[in-house]
């Protein structure tokens, strides 16, 4: 007979674990909820972080052609800045970071600023040497300064839609 006490003593404990275990359960799928919870919060806000960064480095870059193209429009030629630094070595910098953080379309456009300052620069030292050509290089001097002071709101128009901060 102690041998049936002893089993159903045995299965007495086993439920009463297994009831034990159910109770337990529930916690269990809170506790890995709020897990989970606090896993989604730090994804989101490393992607918002990201974001943020990303959002710095282009926003930095297009300040900087902005203030090329502000230099050229306060100072009407292609002179380096007060600073001492080229204004083409500035937009190759700005062109060469474009390429990382935005699109080829903006990398390029960069370029295509950065070429015309060069050419402005060109014209401009030729202008000087006072030959037969020296009407042509001022034309195409100011040519160049025209098409360049107009390039604010294409840049804009270029780089708008990489500057939303929009998730």
């Amino acid at each position: 007979m102690s041998e049936k006490i002893t089993a159903f003593e045995n299965l007495a404990d086993f439920f009463v674990g297994f009831w034990g275990l159910l109770n337990a359960l529930p916690l269990a799928v809170v506790i890995a909820g709020f897990g989970i919870y606090i896993a989604y919060q730090q994804l989101r806000t490393n992607r918002d972080n990201l974001r943020e960064k990303l959002f710095e480095r282009r926003i930095r870059v297009y300040e900087e052609v902005r203030t090329v193209l502000g230099e050229v429009m306060r100072s009407g030629t292609g002179k380096p800045s007060e600073d001492g630094v080229p204004l083409d070595y500035k937009l190759g910098k700005a062109a060469m970071d474009a390429k990382f953080l935005f699109g080829f379309e903006v990398s390029e456009f960069i370029e295509e600023i950065r070429h015309k300052v060069i050419d402005m620069q060109m014209h401009e030292s030729l202008m000087e040497a006072r030959d037969q050509d020296r009407e042509k290089h001022i034309e195409m001097k100011y040519e160049y300064f025209r098409w360049l002071i107009k390039q604010h709101d294409p840049l804009f128009e270029h780089v708008k839609k990489y500057l939303k901060f929009e998730k």
